[in-house]
């Protein structure tokens, strides 16, 4: 291949509905490698809704190219060899799980490198082609220890996999102002207790186990509000779900927004039921504002997560455990304050977006 520009393509596997934390990650890596002299190119499925984002990507002459990979096994393959081509990128990164044999297709297309960055995982077993594939790459980046565990114990080679934290940007402080401006917007009393979770609209995500353990705490706390961003409320089944429970007067669904964490400012504490996770950027967001977390004790969670310590965890799709968790925290207000003090200090250390972008760049690219 001939090389007429130092570009990096980035196979995200995924569409984009907001400009959010991961969205924010991406710009913050389009911008350190323009600083190096890369070229950035992402594809993505479908083209993403924030047109800020956008904005912010061409004011970086960042690319986006839109082409679905997920729409049959050889076609896939296909698509994803002449895109390589076209591009002609020095440096490939894949995201959401790219088509098979993506890797070998980069060496044989001449490559330099190629990494695999693995936000998540279900499913991989030692007779899956996929673990072949990761074989094949140069690095195996998990976002998580728990990730790289699961990738090592698949059988993908022990020295190619390391685990690399993303992070969040920007200054992140909870604002009384915007505490009492939010809660106005929902109309909810300064004075309520408001429990809070963001997620997208997936069995995945547990939002069903959020409903049926929030009704189950609000028998004993009946003050209790709810606040969940990333569903449309006018496509969703959960509204309804929500109104069988009884629950229509204390939920507040804030759709699906740019900067959906500043909804945070609001709450007092943050709930993540999910069946399934890599490490999630909603519980960076939760705190990075100072608040206690009660989450299902899955996948890299217990890293951000420190039972007892920063939050609570509890066993997931159990709601009882998860409704008991709860109550729990509500019932000793002080130490779960202490709790949100102790999970920003961890997002201190450890969660830092600026320092994540540069590490990935010069431990793996250059």
């Amino acid at each position: 291949m001939i090389y007429d520009a130092k570009k990096i393509l980035h196979l995200t596997g995924m569409s984009s509905t907001k400009f959010g934390g991961l969205e924010q990650y991406f710009l913050a890596l389009a911008r350190y490698c323009k600083k190096k002299g890369y070229e950035s190119i992402f594809q993505y499925d479908t083209l993403p809704k924030s047109k800020e984002y956008l904005y912010e990507l061409d004011k970086l002459d960042a690319r986006v190219i839109v082409m679905n990979f997920h729409d049959g096994f050889f076609r896939s393959i296909i698509k994803t060899f002449t895109l390589i081509h076209s591009i002609k990128p020095l440096i490939l990164q894949t995201h959401f799980p790219p088509p098979i044999f993506t890797a070998p297709m980069s060496r044989v297309l001449g490559v330099e490198k190629s990494f695999a960055l693995v936000h998540s995982l279900s499913g991989l077993k030692k007779t899956s082609l996929r673990r072949f594939d990761y074989n094949w790459y140069h690095k195996v980046i998990c976002v998580s220890n728990a990730i790289s565990n699961k990738l090592r114990d698949a059988g993908v080679k022990s020295d190619l996999v390391s685990t690399h934290y993303l992070g969040l940007f920007g200054k992140r402080k909870k604002s009384n102002e915007n505490r009492k401006k939010i809660r106005k917007g929902f109309q909810i009393s300064d004075e309520a207790i408001v429990l809070a979770c963001i997620a997208f609209d997936n069995p995945i995500k547990g939002l069903d186990i959020l409903l049926k353990a929030f009704s189950i705490v609000r028998e004993k706390f009946p003050e209790l509000q709810l606040i969940i961003v990333g569903v449309d409320e006018q496509t969703s089944a959960l509204p309804s779900q929500a109104n069988a429970l009884g629950l229509s007067d204390c939920i507040h669904w804030a759709g699906i927004r740019d900067a959906g964490w500043q909804i945070l400012n609001a709450a007092d504490i943050y709930l993540q039921p999910s069946r399934s996770e890599g490490l999630p950027l909603s519980i960076m967001e939760a705190i990075s504002l100072g608040l206690p977390v009660v989450a299902s004790r899955v996948g890299g969670v217990p890293e951000i997560v420190v039972d007892g310590k920063t939050g609570y965890l509890f066993k997931s799709e159990d709601i009882s455990e998860f409704a008991a968790a709860i109550s729990k925290m509500l019932s000793c207000p002080h130490k779960a304050e202490l709790m949100g003090k102790e999970g920003f200090r961890k997002f201190q250390q450890q969660f830092r977006g600026e320092l994540s972008v540069k590490k990935l760049v010069e431990n793996y690219y250059l």
